[in-house]
């Protein structure tokens, strides 16, 4: 936890004590969006996280193991810093109305190299993820 999380734990124990939460674990999103959801990147991303990881399984589903991948430092659970599946869906150029240019995708490799590989990297630097996670990294 770097020194900003640290500054703020007070006020997540006040919110956790007031509300309900609940675990949404990241999931292959394909059925859902079929080619607006970036399986390849997810696949690879999740293998930083989880060993084995089968796109039939509900990992949401308490009775499912969750088998921590070699990548992952034995400090941290798979679940609390797996990427999400939101990291991995297709945005697209907006019109005025705000509704989707469907022939104007945004270039996904934008996102891979402005959000996903800079927390993928930190999470390095943090001890969350082992060193030898950096070639799986440097390849997406």
């Amino acid at each position: 936890m770097n020194t900003a999380d640290r500054s703020v734990g007070h006020i997540d124990y006040a919110i956790r004590r007031r509300f309900a939460f609940v675990d949404v674990l990241p999931k292959n999103l394909t059925t859902e969006l079929n080619n607006d959801f970036m399986i390849d990147s997810f696949e690879k991303v999740t293998s930083l996280f989880l060993k084995n990881y089968n796109p039939d399984l509900e990992y949401n589903d308490d009775s499912t193991m969750i088998e921590r991948s070699e990548y992952l430092t034995n400090d941290f659970d798979p679940k609390d810093v797996w990427l999400g599946h939101s990291y991995f869906i297709k945005q697209y150029e907006k019109d005025e109305n705000g509704n989707n240019i469907e022939d104007n995708p945004i270039d996904f490799e934008f996102r891979i190299k402005y959000e996903i590989k800079p927390i993928l990297e930190e999470y390095v630097k943090d001890g969350i993820l082992k060193e030898s996670a950096k070639e799986i990294i440097n390849s997406l």
